[in-house]
């Protein structure tokens, strides 16, 4: 019956098309990024010199996204698109465990299916399918901690409170607001009257324990460290600077609504409300509007990236579907799966779009800017001796060079090192790999800017600088210094 009601809305979806439909998209997302062929933004050739030192902990993040990466290229190899692999997967992955949890609140296969395309065509899941970043095993483990809580609740079974603990603490091991989800669950026992038991919360409170055993060796890696992963989240959130800016805030917003989709995030902000409160809603709402307000009141007192309220569209999905479906909105349902392909489809195709319609890029009207000509810029660079050590003040230059300069078929990436004069650590280099004073060990310098070294070091010879067009309105330039005999930095 319920296939029945989404035949005759025009929505062929049902539990036989579903999972091959979002193969196909999977597909998809893994083919553009073959055949764009992108260079690595800086962020992610970062990521991939941490996945090349495993360790339980990094600069700024938990060690998840290296482990992932180190992964994905042990098997397919050092290419791009093998870096950026475990991201289109994990978001695949999410959208079929979004399916199983609609399955068990409502037991409807229809509500199932379209909240699992929902997520799965947001048009975030598909920006961020090009790109590895910590969002994915995220929202994964965020998901999977959903379902072993919803599986705990209704079956009473303790294996899946030990689900639960194994998901958080791998989510925490992902990215650090997967503490959040915590909040939420917590929230939901002490708000709903029936679930409010002392089973539950033994329950919860043994999960985050053996969350806490599993995020402990990353808790240890800080410790070693002077707790730097967790300054450098209290310095990006920016809290310590002056209050209150509705502006960024309006920005993030409207970042939302592109997000999820414009249709999409009207039906969960202003629709879904409009239901009666049912526990199965409370306990969607627990899990998805916490990391939307936190966020947005970030935004408004300081700033907050657009990404960072991703986890919302977990539970989001499922909201949405629901009400859509319950209420047989389905012109609004198709409106909504519409709406986030094609703008998923623009981001896609947009170079071929700007060919067709003759449109010239430039540095402001391509989204792909800030990844271009790095590769080509890096790939000039003369070539060095095997022991050449490089070295930059830049964490950007330090991970495309070697990304892009090491012959890892052979087992091992180039040596870099990070000139700091400031001494002050703002990057995983500049904490694991610092210039030390050795006399005899030669470097080549690496700057996007003319430097002035000849104080810094006893031998200082500036190279012809090499340059690539990008755009008419863009060019990447570099500026090469064969360096050795280090002074230290007092002479700088």
């Amino acid at each position: 019956m319920e296939g029945a009601a989404l035949e005759k809305s025009g929505i062929n979806i049902s539990a036989n098309y579903t999972v091959p439909m979002l193969l196909v998209l999977l597909l998809a997302h893994i083919m553009v990024e073959y055949f764009h062929n992108l260079a690595l933004f800086y962020d992610e050739a970062y990521y991939h010199f941490w996945s090349t030192q495993l360790d339980f902990g990094y600069y700024s993040k938990p060690p998840m996204i290296a482990w992932l990466i180190a992964a994905t290229t042990s098997i397919f190899g050092h290419a791009e698109w093998a870096v950026r692999l475990s991201s289109a997967l994990l978001y695949f992955c999410t959208a079929l465990v979004i399916r199983q949890i609609a399955m068990r609140l409502w037991q409807r296969t229809d509500v199932a299916d379209c909240a699992a395309i929902l997520f799965f065509t947001a048009p975030l899941i598909g920006f961020n399918s090009l790109f590895v970043t910590t969002d994915a095993p995220l929202l994964f483990f965020w998901s999977v901690a959903v379902w072993s809580f919803v599986e705990a609740l209704k079956t009473r079974k303790w294996i899946y409170w030990v689900s639960l603990g194994v998901t958080l603490g791998l989510g925490m091991l992902s990215k650090y607001t997967m503490c959040v989800l915590m909040i939420g669950l917590f929230a939901y026992i002490g708000l709903d009257k029936a679930e409010r038991k002392s089973e539950n919360t033994l329950g919860l409170l043994l999960a985050v324990l053996i969350a806490f055993v599993l995020f402990l060796p990353n808790l240890l890696w800080n410790a070693a460290h002077d707790f730097i992963s967790f300054q450098h989240t209290a310095e990006i959130s920016k809290l310590n600077q002056s209050l209150l800016h509705p502006l960024r805030w309006l920005e993030f917003t409207a970042g939302q609504v592109f997000a999820f989709g414009p249709v999409a995030f009207w039906v969960l902000t202003v629709w879904v409300w409009r239901q009666k409160l049912s526990a199965t809603t409370l306990l969607l709402m627990c899990v998805t509007f916490p990391m939307l307000l936190a966020m947005m009141v970030q935004a408004l007192l300081s700033h907050a990236n657009a990404n960072w309220a991703a986890p919302t569209y977990v539970g989001g999905s499922l909201l949405a579907a629901y009400w859509l479906v319950e209420r047989g909105k389905f012109a609004v349902l198709k409106a909504a799966m519409l709406v986030n392909v094609l703008l998923i489809g623009l981001f896609y195709s947009y170079p071929q779009i700007q060919s067709a319609l003759d449109i010239e890029p430039t540095k402001k009207n391509t989204p792909y800017q800030r990844v271009s000509g790095w590769r080509e810029l890096v790939l000039a660079i003369p070539e060095q001796p095997q022991d050449m050590i490089y070295l930059s003040d830049s964490r950007a230059l330090l991970s495309y060079v070697h990304f892009y300069r090491s012959d890892f078929t052979q087992g091992s990436g180039i040596q870099v090192r990070s000139f700091n004069p400031s001494g002050i650590i703002k990057d995983h280099y500049q904490l694991n790999y610092p210039l030390t004073a050795r006399y005899n060990e030669h470097y080549l310098f690496l700057s996007e800017t003319p430097k002035a070294l000849h104080g810094c070091f006893q031998q200082v010879q500036a190279l012809e600088p090499v340059s690539v067009d990008v755009y008419p309105t863009l060019t990447r330039k570099l500026y090469l210094y064969q360096v050795s005999g280090f002074n230290g930095y007092d002479g700088c």
